[in-house]
Protein backbone atom coordinates (compact mmCIF):
# COMPACT_ATOMS: atom_id res chain seq x y z
CA UNK A 1 0.00 0.00 0.00
CA UNK A 2 2.65 2.13 0.77
CA UNK A 3 4.67 1.56 -2.20
CA UNK A 4 1.79 2.55 -4.47
CA UNK A 5 1.07 5.51 -2.52
CA UNK A 6 5.14 6.77 -2.93
CA UNK A 7 4.65 5.49 -6.61
CA UNK A 8 1.09 7.89 -7.00
CA UNK A 9 1.96 10.95 -5.34
CA UNK A 10 5.82 11.40 -4.29
CA UNK A 11 7.28 10.54 -7.67
CA UNK A 12 4.99 12.29 -10.21
CA UNK A 13 7.37 15.24 -11.00
CA UNK A 14 5.75 16.22 -14.03
CA UNK A 15 7.46 17.67 -16.50
CA UNK A 16 10.97 16.58 -14.83
CA UNK A 17 12.05 15.62 -18.30
CA UNK A 18 13.05 18.68 -19.28
CA UNK A 19 14.71 20.03 -16.37
CA UNK A 20 18.23 20.86 -15.97
CA UNK A 21 19.90 17.40 -14.15
CA UNK A 22 23.10 19.85 -13.12
CA UNK A 23 21.24 22.45 -11.35
CA UNK A 24 21.61 22.54 -7.86
CA UNK A 25 17.54 23.30 -7.02
CA UNK A 26 17.53 19.59 -7.49
CA UNK A 27 19.44 18.59 -4.59
CA UNK A 28 16.95 20.52 -2.29
CA UNK A 29 14.07 18.63 -4.01
CA UNK A 30 15.60 15.11 -3.26
CA UNK A 31 16.46 16.43 0.46
CA UNK A 32 13.20 17.49 1.03
CA UNK A 33 11.35 14.03 -0.53
CA UNK A 34 13.75 12.19 1.52
CA UNK A 35 12.60 14.35 4.39
CA UNK A 36 8.96 13.52 3.91
CA UNK A 37 9.69 9.56 3.82
CA UNK A 38 11.03 9.72 6.84
CA UNK A 39 8.37 11.43 8.34
CA UNK A 40 5.50 9.46 6.45
CA UNK A 41 7.34 6.38 7.96
CA UNK A 42 7.71 7.57 11.70
CA UNK A 43 11.33 7.19 11.16
CA UNK A 44 14.18 9.51 12.75
CA UNK A 45 15.72 12.42 11.13
CA UNK A 46 18.77 10.48 11.07
CA UNK A 47 17.82 7.76 8.89
CA UNK A 48 20.37 6.60 6.50
CA UNK A 49 19.51 8.24 2.87
CA UNK A 50 19.96 4.71 1.09
CA UNK A 51 17.44 2.83 3.56
CA UNK A 52 14.52 5.23 2.60
CA UNK A 53 14.14 4.02 -1.71
CA UNK A 54 15.06 0.26 -0.63
CA UNK A 55 12.01 0.98 2.02
CA UNK A 56 9.85 2.67 -0.74
CA UNK A 57 10.54 -0.15 -3.20
CA UNK A 58 11.73 2.42 -5.67
CA UNK A 59 14.74 4.38 -7.19
CA UNK A 60 16.45 7.49 -5.49
CA UNK A 61 14.56 10.32 -6.86
CA UNK A 62 17.49 11.92 -8.83
CA UNK A 63 17.69 8.81 -10.45
CA UNK A 64 14.04 8.56 -11.44
CA UNK A 65 14.38 11.69 -12.92
CA UNK A 66 17.30 11.11 -15.16
CA UNK A 67 15.41 7.90 -15.65
CA UNK A 68 12.67 10.06 -17.03
CA UNK A 69 14.70 12.08 -19.02
CA UNK A 70 17.04 9.83 -21.62
CA UNK A 71 13.62 7.84 -21.96
CA UNK A 72 11.93 11.22 -23.25
CA UNK A 73 15.11 12.02 -25.38
CA UNK A 74 15.15 8.78 -26.74
CA UNK A 75 11.51 9.44 -27.95
CA UNK A 76 12.42 12.30 -29.52
CA UNK A 77 15.48 10.87 -31.44
CA UNK A 78 13.06 8.45 -33.08
CA UNK A 79 9.94 10.39 -32.95
CA UNK A 80 7.46 10.37 -36.31
CA UNK A 81 8.31 14.32 -36.31
CA UNK A 82 11.12 14.59 -39.01
CA UNK A 83 11.33 18.38 -36.67
CA UNK A 84 11.79 16.71 -33.44
CA UNK A 85 14.12 13.96 -34.62
CA UNK A 86 16.25 16.40 -35.99
CA UNK A 87 16.28 18.77 -33.16
CA UNK A 88 17.24 15.61 -31.06
CA UNK A 89 19.86 14.48 -32.40
CA UNK A 90 21.57 18.03 -33.61
CA UNK A 91 21.50 18.51 -29.75
CA UNK A 92 23.02 15.03 -28.54
CA UNK A 93 25.63 15.03 -31.37
CA UNK A 94 26.60 18.20 -32.06
CA UNK A 95 25.35 20.88 -29.16
CA UNK A 96 26.51 18.52 -26.40
CA UNK A 97 26.94 20.73 -23.57
CA UNK A 98 25.68 23.59 -25.08
CA UNK A 99 22.21 22.38 -25.76
CA UNK A 100 19.61 21.23 -22.30
CA UNK A 101 19.19 17.90 -24.43
CA UNK A 102 22.91 17.42 -24.86
CA UNK A 103 24.17 18.37 -21.57
CA UNK A 104 21.34 15.70 -19.85
CA UNK A 105 22.35 12.80 -22.13
CA UNK A 106 26.30 13.61 -21.71
CA UNK A 107 25.76 14.00 -17.74
CA UNK A 108 23.61 10.62 -17.14
CA UNK A 109 25.91 8.56 -19.72
CA UNK A 110 28.87 9.69 -17.35
CA UNK A 111 27.14 8.87 -14.13
CA UNK A 112 25.82 5.57 -15.11
CA UNK A 113 29.15 4.51 -17.36
CA UNK A 114 27.10 3.66 -20.33
CA UNK A 115 27.84 4.54 -23.88
CA UNK A 116 25.61 6.32 -26.30
CA UNK A 117 25.06 2.97 -28.35
CA UNK A 118 23.95 1.65 -24.90
CA UNK A 119 21.48 4.23 -24.08
CA UNK A 120 19.84 3.54 -28.07
CA UNK A 121 20.08 -0.23 -28.20
CA UNK A 122 17.80 -0.30 -24.62
CA UNK A 123 14.39 -0.34 -24.47
CA UNK A 124 14.25 1.40 -21.45
CA UNK A 125 16.77 3.63 -19.46
CA UNK A 126 15.60 2.53 -16.28
CA UNK A 127 17.13 -0.95 -16.65
CA UNK A 128 20.83 0.80 -16.96
CA UNK A 129 19.72 2.87 -14.00
CA UNK A 130 18.59 -0.08 -11.87
CA UNK A 131 21.32 -1.75 -12.00
CA UNK A 132 23.55 0.94 -11.34
CA UNK A 133 21.33 1.57 -7.92
CA UNK A 134 21.39 -2.13 -7.45
CA UNK A 135 25.32 -2.17 -7.58
CA UNK A 136 25.79 0.85 -5.46
CA UNK A 137 24.21 -0.94 -2.60
CA UNK A 138 26.01 -3.98 -0.16
CA UNK A 139 24.41 -6.89 0.81
CA UNK A 140 24.95 -5.44 4.60
CA UNK A 141 22.49 -2.53 3.28
CA UNK A 142 19.72 -4.84 2.32
CA UNK A 143 20.44 -6.84 4.76
CA UNK A 144 19.79 -4.32 7.63
CA UNK A 145 16.94 -2.67 5.39
CA UNK A 146 15.31 -6.12 5.22
CA UNK A 147 15.58 -6.61 9.43
CA UNK A 148 13.92 -2.80 9.43
CA UNK A 149 11.51 -3.52 7.03
CA UNK A 150 9.85 -6.14 9.20
CA UNK A 151 10.47 -3.92 12.48
CA UNK A 152 8.23 -1.50 10.98
CA UNK A 153 5.53 -4.09 9.95
CA UNK A 154 5.57 -5.26 14.14
CA UNK A 155 5.61 -1.90 14.89
CA UNK A 156 2.40 -1.14 12.43
CA UNK A 157 1.11 -4.74 13.86
CA UNK A 158 0.98 -6.06 10.62
CA UNK A 159 3.33 -9.02 12.06
CA UNK A 160 3.82 -10.52 15.23
CA UNK A 161 7.06 -11.08 18.02
CA UNK A 162 6.63 -12.97 21.25
CA UNK A 163 5.58 -10.66 23.79
CA UNK A 164 8.93 -10.38 25.54
CA UNK A 165 9.20 -7.55 22.70
CA UNK A 166 7.52 -4.35 24.20
CA UNK A 167 6.83 -1.56 21.92
CA UNK A 168 9.92 0.32 23.65
CA UNK A 169 11.74 -2.33 22.62
CA UNK A 170 10.99 -2.34 18.81
CA UNK A 171 11.12 1.27 18.67
CA UNK A 172 14.54 1.15 19.74
CA UNK A 173 15.87 -1.48 17.16
CA UNK A 174 14.09 0.89 14.57
CA UNK A 175 16.10 3.71 15.57
CA UNK A 176 19.31 1.55 15.90
CA UNK A 177 19.15 0.00 12.42
CA UNK A 178 18.20 3.34 10.60
CA UNK A 179 20.49 5.51 12.31
CA UNK A 180 23.66 3.62 12.90
CA UNK A 181 25.73 1.05 10.58
CA UNK A 182 28.68 -1.20 11.36
CA UNK A 183 29.37 -4.54 9.82
CA UNK A 184 30.90 -5.88 13.23
CA UNK A 185 27.27 -4.51 15.26
CA UNK A 186 24.71 -5.33 12.48
CA UNK A 187 26.05 -9.06 12.75
CA UNK A 188 26.20 -9.14 16.78
CA UNK A 189 22.32 -7.99 16.52
CA UNK A 190 21.34 -10.52 14.37
CA UNK A 191 22.79 -13.46 15.94
CA UNK A 192 21.85 -11.59 19.63
CA UNK A 193 18.37 -11.32 18.29
CA UNK A 194 18.17 -14.83 17.24
CA UNK A 195 19.30 -15.75 20.06
CA UNK A 196 17.06 -14.18 22.25
CA UNK A 197 13.83 -15.28 19.46
CA UNK A 198 15.26 -19.00 19.65
CA UNK A 199 15.38 -18.98 23.54
CA UNK A 200 11.99 -17.33 23.70
CA UNK A 201 10.30 -20.16 21.69
CA UNK A 202 12.23 -22.88 24.03
CA UNK A 203 10.78 -21.12 26.73
CA UNK A 204 7.08 -21.63 24.58
CA UNK A 205 7.49 -25.19 24.02
CA UNK A 206 8.50 -26.05 27.49
CA UNK A 207 4.75 -24.16 29.18
CA UNK A 208 3.16 -26.09 26.67
CA UNK A 209 4.50 -29.64 27.13
CA UNK A 210 4.46 -28.43 31.15
CA UNK A 211 0.48 -27.71 30.60
CA UNK A 212 0.44 -30.81 28.60
CA UNK A 213 2.11 -32.69 31.13
CA UNK A 214 0.12 -31.77 34.02
CA UNK A 215 -2.97 -32.15 31.75
CA UNK A 216 -2.22 -35.85 31.33
CA UNK A 217 -1.36 -35.89 35.08
CA UNK A 218 -5.04 -34.48 35.92
CA UNK A 219 -6.16 -36.64 33.18
CA UNK A 220 -5.25 -39.88 35.12
CA UNK A 221 -5.55 -39.20 38.38
CA UNK A 222 -9.09 -38.40 36.75
CA UNK A 223 -9.56 -41.89 35.60
CA UNK A 224 -8.22 -43.58 38.62
CA UNK A 225 -10.48 -42.11 40.71
CA UNK A 226 -13.77 -43.10 39.18
CA UNK A 227 -12.50 -46.49 38.39
CA UNK A 228 -12.07 -46.51 42.20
Amino acid sequence: MFQAFVSSYCTSLYGCELWNLSCAQLADLCAKWRRSVRRVLNLPLQTHCYLLPLLCQCLPVYDEICGRTMNFVRSCLYHQSSVVKSVAWYSVLHGRYSSPIGRNVLLCLQRYKCTFNDFLSCHSFKHIICRFVSASCTDDQYTVCSMLSECLRVRDGLLKLPDCFSQSDINDIITYLSTSYSRFYVGLFCVGFYVLFMFTLFISHCMLLLCFGLLCTSCTIFIINNNK
